[in-house]
């Protein structure tokens, strides 16, 4: 956001058309501090400004996945999923990703009821993949749709810890 501070804060189309971009992508937490609140930034009466907000950041959507993974979890399959995935119309962020051993048991999460079709995805494509890779990867899902714990929408997250391979495949099997 420091970077984009002046487009952001423009005046103009451009710079509220950034803000609708903030305001609809980021939970209020993130966005009073520095916009207010809705009404205090729209003058809107209608409430159409977060309608507004939100096609608009829709335009600029694309799914998200956020990739976890124990530092026992084995690197290539990361790699290969990742570099295989990231052609895709899904972004993989794997980077500096690690969780300490014992949080999950390998699953796929979402937080809004629109992204239970991409978490399912995620499942299939991660598997296949760790299949394809001489790996047999079983993760879950878990809605976590009320939480309080939530991710933007068109991200979802996936657990890999190393109890989620349950041995070796052959390419047959897949």
């Amino acid at each position: 956001m420091a970077e984009n501070r002046t487009a952001i804060f423009s005046e103009g189309e451009d710079g509220r058309q950034l803000q609708k971009v903030m305001l609809a992508t980021f939970p209020p937490e993130v966005t009073y501090s520095v916009f207010g609140s809705l009404s205090d930034i729209s003058g809107d009466t209608t409430n159409t400004y977060w309608a507004d907000a939100e096609r608009s950041a829709a335009k600029l959507y694309y799914p998200r996945v956020k990739i976890y993974y124990e530092t026992a979890f084995p690197r290539e399959i990361i790699d290969v999923i990742g570099d295989t995935l990231a052609e895709g119309d899904v972004a993989y962020d794997y980077y500096d990703q690690e969780i300490p051993k014992g949080l999950t048991n390998g699953d796929v999460r979402y937080f809004h009821a629109d992204d239970q079709e991409l978490a399912y995805q995620v499942k299939r494509d991660f598997e296949e993949l760790a299949c394809f890779s001489g790996y047999d990867l079983r993760v879950g899902i878990i809605p976590l749709i009320r939480s309080n714990k939530r991710a933007p929408k068109g991200t979802v997250e996936i657990w890999l810890p190393d109890k989620a391979i349950y041995g070796n495949t052959v390419e047959e099997q897949c």
